[in-house]
């Protein structure tokens, strides 16, 4: 088996490029340390850690398994970011304990929001709603909650917050 280098005399692994890079990756053809595919024509760029998909001198759409199959970014202990926009063309799952949402307006088009869609069994003891927070200090939250324990079980909760006086609703 031989390896293959360029900017190397011992490579090892099967191709290696160990050179500086002269023109920094962007759009444009014959930049980066690699290009696959012609000039003025579809073709990838790379470097040690970026890859362009381009046509030309233009941006163009990158495809990962377009065929199918699993694409896994990171592992357990990584960050994965995003930049700019992201659409996702069918169902999102997310899993984890927590799920932060940094954004000014949520919009949802669907009428009806599943709360606790976890539980099973026929008795309820968790009480499941909404709650705004005001802020802190002497603003104290306000929530809407359906109240599954003590004598107000399976009545609307209108507070603020849990501790302080309610009103219920049947």
């Amino acid at each position: 088996e031989t390896n293959m280098a360029i900017g190397s005399t011992n490579p090892s692994v099967p191709v290696e490029i160990n050179a500086t890079e002269d023109n920094a990756l962007s759009t444009g053809d014959g930049t980066g340390l690699v290009q696959i595919g012609p000039d003025s024509g579809a073709n990838i760029g790379m470097n040690a850690s970026k890859i362009q998909a381009r046509s030309g001198d233009a941006a163009s759409t990158l495809y990962v398994n377009p065929g199918g199959g699993a694409v896994n970014i990171g592992s357990g202990s990584s960050t994965v970011t995003i930049e700019n926009d992201l659409d996702v063309d069918g169902n999102l799952t997310v899993t984890g304990t927590a799920t932060s949402i940094s954004t000014e307006t949520v919009t949802i088009f669907d009428n009806i929001i599943a709360l606790n869609s976890d539980y099973s069994g026929t008795a309820p003891t968790a009480n499941a709603g909404m709650e705004v927070n005001r802020g802190g200090g002497a603003q104290i939250n306000t929530a809407l909650r359906w109240y599954e324990n003590s004598t107000s079980q399976g009545k609307w909760q209108v507070s603020e917050a849990e501790t302080s006086a309610a009103a219920y609703y049947d």
